[in-house]
């Protein structure tokens, strides 16, 4: 089994793309003292990512699969961030 570094490198780099674009919304979220902050907003952003990622190497092209993945995984997202 050959280790793939280019991909690592290319995974890593899109959920640290993830985290730093949670980072706004959580300082703010921190800032106001509401429910939801520093922890919970990345943490999310970057699990959604990751699946995204895996549902990408795993599925390919037009498969259904495919295309369940993609939409089921923001409104995953929005299933946890909403209520906070």
């Amino acid at each position: 089994m050959d280790i793939n570094f280019g991909l690592i490198w290319y995974h890593s780099y899109q959920l640290g793309i993830a985290f730093v674009l949670a980072l706004p919304m959580a300082l703010n979220r921190e800032y106001k003292a509401k429910g939801a902050g520093m922890r919970t907003y990345p943490l999310v952003c970057i699990a959604c990512c990751a699946f995204m990622l895996v549902a990408r190497e795993v599925y390919s092209g037009d498969d259904p699969e495919a295309g369940l993945c993609m939409a089921l995984s923001p409104g995953w997202g929005l299933l946890v961030v909403a209520p906070l």
